[in-house]
Parts: structure tokens; C-alpha cells; sequence
């Protein structure tokens, strides 16, 4: 690696040295370049600065670089765009995140400014700013801005970047957003008022999931239903069933009393009835006797013990157990009953029949209200995706996958930059379940248009992808790289200077108050003068914003507020920490 370095650093050394050489405008435009950071900020571009743009500059095609961390890598991504804004490229700057797009914008617009270049950066922007804004020489910005940007432009003709083309990107952290997100995808989605139809049936998964209960040992625990409203279910699906056979096992389980044959077909819809106050021990006789009558059915039968845990009765098995239907009953008392499950995959199928039932109960009710064409079926497809989603919203954390804001739920981030995502929403109707959950403001649900995956956004500018990043990969991501983009290349810039950081060995502590502990009084030793040094400042880095929370909450006893600063409303004004 080092001999690859060394020969690019030569060849750029004798590209440039002369005068004659084609190369001269490039040393002209270097040294103009180094000027301009010298004027704007503090310090002076580092060897390393200056050899990675050359490498960049020299480039014939695609080219991503590695440089270390601390070496300066936005000032590099910001001298190779001044550089392509210079030669009458339109460069697109691409950030792992819009809190970071936003800081370099800011922080390197007198750099631009010194050298007559336009820059804007395309965040949490109006139709009318964000044609502005494209109209600069330099746009920052993120993946899922530019790519929706280009989504409403092409596909819902919105004037937001008419006149741009795809002619640079440059592309900071490569390793975030061309590895790790390399295959996130932006969907734009389209409002239709007729979907608000379909908020009543998320309602009613949402009441029957909110039912649930799981158990410490997993088993599931549907609704309390009635335990007529069971067997009803099972005797409709069941049409062979003898009406009669049902009346003498109702019969001789003792929870109706003998009557005349004749009174059948009456005394059929009686035993519903009376199963409405039947007991445990009337409901087991009941199944035992049924289950001979119908043996498809299985049945194991489970009360709940004072301290609430199971304890299983019988079970009610036919005398044919290859092929069989298996139902776990926990009885209650009273006519009572709730079924059990031990799969999350067995939960929906029956609660699913509740549900459309329900609905075509409704639809009959108002057979001329407007609704969307084919609803049924709409309906009947997404049932199960339904009911996913609204079990993976009982498990979501707020403070960790997602925030309140506004008057509505914000998706978090949270697998990879943790920025707060204030114009995404979650889709399949998790966004809808999550404000049902939380009793804000509900929102449609709505039709996706259109979508652009990361790897079709960056392929649209062709051989003229740049990037930087402190971690390249291994060798088999690069090659994955190159088999996607034709023309990439890689290099490797060795450090400028010896690093004078060290890495202390991990800790591992099981007991989880324990390791709140430690981490605490190491901050508290960082941030505390000694013998040897003054204070000095330390950084915790939380995985979830509750948990940023809580470690300020247990440092607040050991430091002053004063020098206590928390850092979680990445989605609010960045330009200030809440304290």
C-alpha cells in the first residue's frame, strides 16, 4: 500500500512541477485552493490534504480514497468540489446524514465564498428554495434528499431541479452509504383521501393486538372472548356438524337441560346461549365430548393459577392424531375463554376471520359510502402484513426506533447515523399503529409512487463518483464496488502523522448497574483535574436516546449541570445543545 502511495505521490510531484506540463492548470488552481483554506480557516492544507486531491484531481474516472481519521476530510471533499465547480461542473456533495450536510455547508461557505462559488444545501426546503438551491454551483446534502428531489421532479413534475444534471457526486464516508446503506431505498408516496377508509380495520387490529398478552414462558394469549363465540367460529366451518349431536353433548355436559327433540333447531341457538355462563368444569366435559364427536380437533385445556401462571388440565385427543387440528384453550370461568398461541405465525389467521367479519358487517351497514375500488381485496392481501405490523408496534421503543415530534411519530435512525427522520414515514401501517399507540394525531395511509434505490442514484452520475472515508472495507466489499460501479478505482492514503491516541481493552460487565457504574466514574476521572493535568472533556456515545438520557440523569449527581451537556434532538435546531 505504502509503494502505491509513494508512486501516485511522485507522479502527482512531476505532474505538477513544471510549467509546461498539461498539469500547470491544476498547480494553478492547488495553490488558489490552499489560499483560499488558508484565508477562511485557521490553518494550513496538510500534505495529506493536498495529495489526496491531486489523486482525485488526476483521476480518469471514479475514484474513492481512504484517509484517516482527523486528516482532514471535509476540507479535502470541499477543495476537490471548489476544484470541479471551477472547471464548470456542478458537483453534488452526498453526507451520511443531513445534521452533517448541514454543518459542512455552513462551515465551509467562506471558503466557497472567497472563491466566487455558490453553495446551498438541500435540506428541509419549499419547492421554491430547493430550485434555488439547485441552481448553485455546490449542493450538500443526503441520499434521500437528492434522490427524492429527483423522484418529485421526474415523476410529480414539481419544479424543484429542472435544470441539473448528474455530473460529479462526491461522496463522504463511503463506507456508510455506498456499504452499510447500500441497499436503502427512497419511496416517495402519494396521499388518496379514499384510503382514510382503511383507518377503521387498522383500528380494530390495533384494539384486538392491544389484547395480547404474553406470558414470562412465551405462550400468547389472545383475546377474552365468549366461549359460544368459539365454538360458533369452529361449528361454521364445521357444516357437517349434527345439530342435534351438539344439543345432547350440551346436554350431557349439564349445562342445558333435557328437552323434546323437536325443540332442535331452537335448542341449537340455546346452547350458545348457555355456554355464555358455563363453567370450567361444564366446558371441559363439553370439549371432551365434542372432540369425540368431531376427532380432526386436538385440544389441550389450561387454567391460570392465582399467581398467574398456567396450569394445564388435560388433553383432549382423537383417537386419529395424523391429522389434526391443534387448539390450546385457557378457560376462565363464566363462558369465558381465551385461545392461546405459542408462534406470533399462529396469532393471525383467527383473528383475522374476526376482522373481516367485522368489516363486511360494516360494509352492509353502508353499502352506497364511497370506497376504494377492489377494497376486499386490498384487504384480504394485507391482513397479515397488517397484523405484523401492528405486533412489531407493540415491541418498537420510544427513544430508540422512534421520537414524538410535533404532533406526530418521527422514525429514528437508529440501526445506523441515529438522526431523527422527520420526513419519512414508516409504511405497511406500522407509521398508523405507532400513533394509535401513543393517541396522536392518525394519519392516512398511503400509496407508494415511485422509488430510488441508493445504488440507482449514484450510478446516474456515471464515471464521475468520488469519494472519501476513514474505513474502505475489506478486499471483497471493494470488489463488489467495482463489479457495481465500472471504472472505480481505490487508494489508500497513509497517515500524516503518528496518531497519539490509545484504546483502552473492553470491559465486559454482566450486571447492568454495575456497568452504568464504571462508566460514570471513568467520566467522572476524565473530566476531574489531577496531579498530572488539568480537566479535560469526554464524550458518551449512547446507542438509543433513552439511554443518553438516563446516563445524564446519573452523571448530573457527579458533575454540575454547568458542565453537563445532553445531545438527542439531532431532528431540532443543531446549532444548539440541550442542556
Amino acid at each position: 500500500m505504502m509503494a502505491q502511495v509513494t508512486d501516485i505521490v511522485s507522479s502527482v510531484h512531476d505532474s505538477l512541477a513544471a510549467s509546461t506540463e498539461p498539469h500547470l492548470q491544476e498547480k494553478q488552481i492547488l495553490f488558489t485552493l490552499c489560499k483560499a483554506v488558508e484565508t477562511t480557516k485557521p490553518y494550513k492544507p496538510r500534505v495529506t490534504q493536498m495529495v489526496s486531491w491531486c489523486i482525485l484531481v488526476l483521476s480518469e474516472s471514479s475514484r474513492l480514497v481512504q484517509v484517516g481519521t482527523g486528516e482532514g476530510k471535509s476540507c479535502i471533499v470541499a477543495m476537490f468540489a471548489a476544484y470541479q465547480a471551477m472547471m464548470g461542473k456542478t458537483p453534488d456533495i452526498i453526507s451520511s446524514s443531513p445534521v452533517l450536510a448541514e454543518r459542512d455547508a455552513k462551515e465551509w461557505f467562506d471558503f466557497y465564498n472567497e472563491l466566487n462559488i455558490t453553495v446551498d444545501v438541500n435540506i428541509d426546503k419549499s419547492e421554491n428554495e430547493l430550485k434555488k438551491c439547485y441552481e448553485c454551483q455546490v449542493v450538500y446534502g443526503t441520499t434521500v434528499s437528492f434522490a427524492a428531489d429527483f423522484l418529485r421532479q421526474r415523476f410529480l413534475r414539481q419544479d424543484v431541479r429542472p435544470n441539473r444534471e448528474f455530473q460529479c457526486v462526491i461522496v463522504d464516508e463511503v463506507d456508510s452509504l455506498m456499504l452499510d446503506k447500500g441497499l436503502e431505498v427512497v419511496y416517495l408516496s402519494t396521499e388518496i383521501p379514499l384510503m382514510e377508509s382503511l383507518n377503521g380495520i387498522l383500528a380494530e387490529i390495533w384494539l384486538i393486538v392491544n389484547q395480547l398478552k404474553r406470558l414470562g414462558t412465551g405462550e400468547i394469549l389472545g383475546p377474552i372472548q365468549l366461549f359460544s363465540q368459539v365454538l360458533s367460529e369452529i361449528i361454521t366451518e364445521n357444516k357437517n356438524i349434527d345439530e342435534l349431536s351438539i344439543v345432547q353433548m350440551a346436554v350431557d355436559a349439564g349445562i342445558m337441560p333435557i328437552k323434546s327433540s323437536k325443540q332442535t333447531q331452537e335448542n341449537m341457538t340455546n346452547v350458545l346461549k348457555q355456554l355464555d355462563n358455563a363453567s370450567v368444569v361444564q366446558m371441559v366435559a363439553f370439549l371432551t365430548m365434542f372432540v369425540k364427536n368431531l376427532p380432526k380437533y386436538f385440544i389441550k385445556l389450561y387454567i391460570e393459577r392465582p399467581d398467574g401462571t398456567l396450569q394445564k388440565l388435560e388433553e383432549i385427543s382423537p383417537a386419529d392424531t395424523n391429522k389434526r387440528q391443534e387448539i390450546y384453550f385457557l378457560l376462565l370461568g363464566n363462558g369465558k375463554c381465551c385461545v392461546m398461541h405459542f408462534e406470533e405465525n399462529s396469532v393471525d389467521p383467527s383473528l383475522r376471520k374476526k376482522i373481516k367479519k367485522s368489516y363486511q358487517s360494516e360494509s352492509a351497514k353502508e353499502p352506497n359510502k364511497s370506497r376504494i375500488p377492489g377494497l376486499e381485496d386490498i384487504i384480504s392481501g394485507k391482513m397479515q402484513t397488517w397484523f405484523g405490523s401492528a405486533l412489531q408496534a407493540t415491541k418498537l421503543t420510544l427513544g430508540r426506533e422512534y421520537v414524538l415530534h410535533g404532533d406526530g411519530v418521527a422514525p429514528v435512525d437508529y440501526r445506523s447515523t441515529g438522526v431523527v427522520q422527520n420526513d419519512m414515514k414508516w409504511g405497511e401501517g406500522l407509521q398508523q399503529f405507532l400513533e394509535m399507540k401513543h393517541q396522536t394525531k392518525l394519519s392516512n395511509m398511503t400509496l407508494i409512487t415511485n422509488f430510488m434505490s441508493n445504488v440507482g442514484l449514484f450510478k446516474k452520475y456515471s464515471n464521475q463518483i468520488y469519494g472519501i472515508t476513514g474505513t474502505l472495507g475489506d478486499q471483497t466489499e471493494l470488489d463488489m464496488l467495482k463489479t457495481l460501479y465500472s471504472g472505480i478505482d481505490t487508494c489508500r492514503i497513509p497517515s500524516c502523522k503518528q496518531r497519539k491516541l490509545y484504546e483502552l481493552e473492553g470491559l465486559v460487565i454482566p450486571e447492568e448497574d454495575e456497568w452504568i457504574r464504571n462508566v460514570c466514574n471513568v467520566v467522572k476521572h476524565q473530566v476531574s483535574s489531577t496531579d498530572y493535568r488539568g480537566p479535560r472533556a469526554a464524550l458518551v456515545i449512547c446507542e438509543t436516546i433513552n439511554l443518553a438520557k438516563m446516563f445524564h440523569k446519573t452523571l448530573s449527581d457527579k458533575i454540575s449541570l454547568g458542565k453537563l451537556k445532553l445531545y438527542v434532538n439531532n431532528n431540532m435546531d443543531n446549532s444548539t445543545i440541550t442542556d
